[in-house]
């Protein structure tokens, strides 16, 4: 940190995937040609320390910024007694203002979030 200020780095591994990370959180935006970005491997190794929620502000601030409609699917990763199961997820994603787009038995809910 520098000057009470968190630091994001921004990485590039691919063409067009960056890498975010924010302390012990990081996850992989996709860029679409489209003006879209799916968000993917969202994760906290240190949970309950605010790092996952202040990784998505960082995501939303740079989606708005761009103008990037971001779309991700819900599904639980990890381990099964320390992670956030499929409703905490829906619920973690809509206070950044995700809405669920497709809901269907046995699959992976699709949200999106329109840039603001």
């Amino acid at each position: 940190m520098e000057g009470g200020s968190p630091i994001v780095r921004w990485e590039i591994e691919y063409f067009e995937n960056k890498v975010i990370k924010y302390e012990s959180a990081s996850a992989n935006l996709l860029m679409q040609p489209d003006g879209s970005a799916f968000l993917l491997n969202v994760m906290s190794k240190e949970r309950g320390q605010g790092h996952g929620t202040k990784l998505m502000e960082r995501i939303c601030t740079f989606a708005d910024q761009n103008r990037l409609r971001l779309t991700l699917s819900v599904q639980r990763f990890g381990d099964p007694h320390g992670g956030l199961d499929n409703q905490q997820l829906l619920d973690f994603y809509k206070k950044f203002g995700f809405t669920v787009t497709k809901k269907e038995r046995r699959q992976p809910v699709e949200m999106e979030r329109i840039p603001r």
